[in-house]
């Protein structure tokens, strides 16, 4: 009985070590795929489309990616390069990552496209270059707004003066989608 208990307990340890190595190796290669997704977004927000890290192909541009904090600070729950681009105005990388064939509608926490993203900050030349690629201006976000609603809702369109003529094209644009 004795000698059974020590070969259960060798078999347990072996499979307990085993576990732990393949734990530490899936650590590392986590590790290294989440310093990619931070090296691409990164560049995203620095508008480095030429980079380096852009051209590998480290991982698929249209998956989202949790709990990032950006190189500005803000934090975000749910974001894909094309929403960051897209908040930032850097209308090159929103080519790029069209021409990358990137997913044009998925959704943020709070529902919102990269076109409502746009729609929101009034850039009409963003508007513009997503529904030309074709992303859909009658998808809602989790308030039941769309890009249209969000523009109209805008603070900066109540408050900013200089952004009214951009928001009027982006009213034109949305109206007749």
């Amino acid at each position: 009985m004795f000698i059974h208990r020590m070969i259960m307990a060798a078999l347990l340890w072996n499979s307990f070590a085993l576990s732990m190595e393949s734990d530490k190796q899936l650590r590392e290669e986590l590790a290294v795929y989440r310093k990619n997704v931070e090296d691409m977004l990164h560049a995203v927000v620095n508008d480095k489309a030429s980079s380096e890290v852009l051209s590998n192909d480290y991982c698929n541009f249209s998956r989202p990616v949790y709990n990032y904090c950006d190189s500005r600070g803000k934090f975000w729950n749910k974001v894909t390069p094309l929403m960051l681009a897209t908040f930032y105005d850097r209308q090159e990388m929103v080519e790029l990552l069209i021409e990358k064939e990137v997913r044009l509608n998925l959704k943020d926490e709070c529902g919102d496209t990269a076109l409502h993203i746009a729609a929101r900050t009034g850039r009409d030349h963003l508007v513009k270059q997503l529904l030309d690629a074709g992303a859909k201006a009658q998808i809602k976000n989790f308030t039941n707004q769309t890009p249209l609603h969000v523009a109209k809702s805008s603070l900066l369109w109540k408050y900013a003066p200089d952004y009214e003529s951009k928001f009027e094209n982006v009213f034109k644009m949305l109206a007749f989608e």
